[in-house]
Formats: structure tokens, sequence, C-alpha cells
């Protein structure tokens, strides 16, 4: 009777779901440099900006004087994506120049 009374251990199950996404309590910022440096945004800058492009500085310079200039604002960057993706040229890229997936 002795090896009857010893048990096996008790048999464990865990149940793992999808984890949460963490709240974020500041907001994300936008890496203008990284963006002044796109194609597309600099594409923008020049349309939204034409008249104030002065010859003798790249692409480039005038974007980031485009951000100086609206302020780097969710606004300003909402009114870009919406651009990009009203263009449609960029079908699988996001505004930030990153591939969808």
């Amino acid at each position: 009777m002795a090896e009857d009374a010893i048990k096996p251990p008790p048999i464990r199950v865990a149940v793992a779901g999808i984890e949460p996404a963490p709240i974020a309590l500041t907001p994300a910022r936008r890496d203008w440099e990284r963006l002044a440096n796109l194609p597309p945004f600099q594409m923008w800058a020049a349309e939204r900006l034409r008249s104030e492009h002065p010859g003798g500085r790249d692409s480039a310079e005038h974007a980031r004087d485009v951000v100086r200039r609206l302020g780097a604002g969710d606004d300003v960057y909402a009114e870009y994506a919406e651009w990009h993706a009203a263009k449609g040229y960029w079908p699988d890229e996001t505004p930030m120049g990153e591939a969808k997936r």
C-alpha cells in the first residue's frame, strides 16, 4: 500500500494569449530629418511651397525649411500622409518610406 500513496506530480496547463499593446503616455516623435531626405516628402514640400524654393539648394534643404516654416506637428505630417496616399506612386510604402507588410 505504500506504493499507492505516492502520487505523481500534478500536470499544470497554462493558457497564453495575445499580449495587449503597452499604453504609450507620450506621443510618437517623428524623425523629421529622415523624412526630409525621402524623395516623396521632398516632392510634397516642393508642391506645398513651390514659390519659395530658391535655386541653388537641394530638395532636402528645401524640405527641412518647409518643416521649420510649417512646424513639425501632427497636422503637417497628416497633410503629407494624405498627399502620399492620394498620389498613389508608392503603394507598397508607408509615408515614412518603410515597406508595408
